[in-house]
């Protein structure tokens, strides 16, 4: 048994040496591949930095279109209510205009009602004075009458008493 064990142990010696033998084989083989598992593997850690700025880039992109988008909504309601109060500020403008110009014919229409009430005024102040002028020359001939009737009827009583 013993004998066994000692011929097992040395085919497992044997076994281990080949092994040994044949990984400093495959690493002499590999060893003209280590260089260019270097370059793969930095590659690889180029690639992923490169895949990562890249992610980040698009993250801030993205943020920005965010950022951008929220400022043309802003800008856009800004904007609707600034038209929202020059459009009530026209129509008050509007509406003040009308009004002003309404009252302007109302005035207008006043002065032209007193123009012809002055008109009118002097018309009947010229015809009343006109007629007081002919009652004042009508009185005065009156009287020029009458005093010469009684100039006349003083001479023709005098002559009679004579």
């Amino acid at each position: 048994q013993f004998y066994i064990k000692a011929q097992l142990l040395e085919r497992l010696v044997e076994l281990v040496r080949d092994k040994f033998r044949i990984i400093g084989v495959t690493d002499d083989e590999n060893r003209m591949f280590s260089k260019i598992h270097e370059v793969q593997k930095k590659a690889y850690q180029e690639s992923s930095a490169l895949k990562d700025g890249k992610r980040r880039l698009k993250q801030r992109c993205e943020e920005d279109l965010k950022h951008l988008h929220d400022a043309i909504q802003k800008a856009d309601l800004e904007d609707a209510e600034a038209m929202k109060r020059f459009m009530a500020q026209k129509d008050k403008s509007e509406k003040f205009i009308r009004d002003n110009l309404e009252k302007q014919d109302d005035s207008w229409r006043k002065i032209q009602e007193l123009e012809r009430t002055l008109q009118k005024l002097g018309t009947e102040r010229f015809e009343e004075v006109k007629r007081r002028i002919e009652e004042n020359d009508r009185e005065e001939k009156r009287k020029v009458e009458y005093q010469q009737f009684l100039d006349v009827v003083g001479q023709h009583k005098k002559l009679l008493e004579l």
